[in-house]
């Protein structure tokens, strides 16, 4: 299945306690650990196009958390880019969108993508996702950016694996960055039982904010 999208994106590279990070990915896969920890890659995505089988599922928001693991050091260059960043390799530990039918056609794929209320996103600013819990309370994550200026343009490769019930996903991300912000300091807010509360209250990261022509392929087993 392939997935092709154009979207305003920040991701934010944040540092984890490993212990926590080590207890959510498989024991198959190698932990990244760098000078402060495990990292996490915190993506939130206000996309115009998003096209998957014929449909357009656009105007789409999303976010994504994957847990960062070790693969081989490889650089597979990305046409139209004039560097490429070396591939990155990830474990998917959720995910968060705010149109439904395009949540149930992810979660076929082994994509975890569950509903929520409101994704807002300013690029280089900050941003917020609402989301009620099964309590009928609403919780809140919230970020706010401090940007370095950057007009980069470069190309980037994300292999992600996951699991959705007895669904297995290797997901292959690839594609084109154009930066606004490249290695901004972020600060994020996190609310009681929001998807990110494993991880703390308040986390500190580096982002980029960018926009964004990326083709996704994923291949799909059972068990």
């Amino acid at each position: 299945m392939l997935l092709d999208l154009a979207c305003k994106e920040t991701v934010c590279f944040t540092p984890v306690d490993s212990a926590i990070a080590r207890s959510l990915v498989p024991s198959g896969y190698e932990l990244y650990s760098g000078e402060k920890g495990a990292e996490i890659l915190f993506i939130i995505q206000d996309c115009s196009e998003a096209s998957m089988k014929g449909r357009d599922y656009a105007p789409l928001q999303m976010s994504h958390i994957w847990i960062r693991i070790v693969g081989p050091d490889t650089i597979s260059a990305v046409e139209g880019a004039p560097s490429t960043y070396p591939t990155f390799y990830w474990w998917e530990y959720a995910g968060r969108t705010t149109v439904e039918d395009f949540g149930i056609v992810m979660r076929e794929t082994g994509k975890q993508l569950d509903l929520v209320d409101e994704i807002q996103l300013s690029l280089t600013e900050q941003g917020r996702i609402i989301e009620t819990k099964e309590d009928g309370s609403s919780s809140l994550i919230e970020w706010f950016t401090t940007p370095q200026a950057s007009q980069d343009t470069l190309g980037v490769n994300h292999l992600v694996y996951g699991k959705y019930g007895d669904r297995n996903m290797t997901f292959y991300d690839r594609g084109i960055i154009r930066c606004q912000s490249r290695w901004g300091q972020t600060r994020i807010v996190i609310g009681e039982g929001s998807v990110l509360s494993d991880f703390g209250t308040e986390l500190y990261g580096f982002s980029l904010d960018f926009n964004m022509n990326f083709s996704c392929r994923f291949e799909t087993t059972t068990d």
